[in-house]
C-alpha cells in the first residue's frame, strides 16, 4: 500500500533526519504525528526516509536534566514560540518539534496565549470592521504572528465569534476565478490574497 506524503511533511522528514533532532526513531515518529495530526507508523516512516528517500536514522544527545528543569518550571509562562524562543537563547538550539514532543509527551501543556493577549482581545473583538484588521493590530502590539485560521479558532473558543460579511471586491474576485481553479486552488489564492476564508463568501 502506497502512503502518501505531502511536500510540507518529506521536507520536514528531510530536515530532521538531517539535523539528528531526535533522540529515537520512536521520539521522531511521535514528533512527526504531533506536528502534522497524522497516526503513521514507525515502519511506515522508516520505510518512506530509508528506501524512498535514501537517508539514514540517526541521533542526537539527550536533553539535559537541566534542560528539562527548566521546561518543566517554565512552560506555563509563555506561548509556544515565545517558550522556543526564550529556550534557545539559554541551551544549544533545539527545533521547535523536539521541545512540542517533550511537552506533548510530559502531560505539559501551555496556554497559547497570555492573560493580557486574551484581555486585549475581549476588549477589541467588537471594535473592528474585519478579523484581519484586529488581527494585525494584535500582532504588531503583540510581537506575533498568528494566522488568521488560528486567530479566528481561538476566539471562537473564547465565545467571541462574528460574522464578517464579504467585500465587493472579495466577492467579484471570486466570481472572476471560480472557473478558473478547482475548489483548493480557489481557496488557497483567495486566502494568499485577502488573508481569510473563502466560505464567508461562499455563503453569500
Amino acid at each position: 500500500m502506497n502512503i502518501k506524503y505531502t511536500d510540507g511533511q518529506i521536507k520536514w522528514l528531510k530536515e530532521n533526519v538531517e539535523n539528528k533532532t531526535y533522540n529515537s526513531v520512536k521520539e521522531f515518529v511521535e514528533a512527526f504525528n504531533i506536528t502534522f495530526n497524522e497516526n503513521k507508523s514507525i515502519s511506515s516512516i522508516k520505510s518512506k526516509v530509508n528506501k524512498d528517500m535514501g537517508l539514514q536514522f540517526d541521533t542526537k544527545n539527550n536533553l539535559t536534566s537541566e534542560e528539562k528543569e527548566w521546561m518543566n518550571n517554565n512552560y506555563k509562562k509563555y506561548s509556544f514560540e515565545d517558550f522556543c524562543e526564550k529556550y534557545n537563547e539559554l541551551f544549544p538550539t533545539r527545533h521547535p518539534s523536539v521541545l512540542r514532543s517533550y511537552l506533548h509527551n510530559n502531560n505539559l501543556y501551555m496556554k497559547f496565549y497570555q492573560d493580557e493577549e486574551n484581555e486585549w482581545i475581549k476588549n477589541n473583538f467588537d471594535k473592528y470592521d474585519t478579523t484581519t484588521e484586529m488581527l494585525t493590530d494584535f500582532n504588531k502590539k503583540f510581537n506575533r504572528n498568528k494566522t488568521i485560521a488560528s486567530f479566528l479558532l481561538y476566539c471562537k473558543r473564547m465565545g467571541l465569534d462574528r460574522y464578517f460579511p464579504p467585500t465587493k471586491n472579495e466577492i467579484d474576485w471570486v466570481i472572476d476565478n471560480v472557473k478558473k481553479y478547482n475548489y483548493d486552488d480557489l481557496s488557497s489564492k483567495f486566502n494568499q490574497i485577502y488573508n481569510k476564508d473563502i466560505s464567508s463568501v461562499l455563503k453569500k
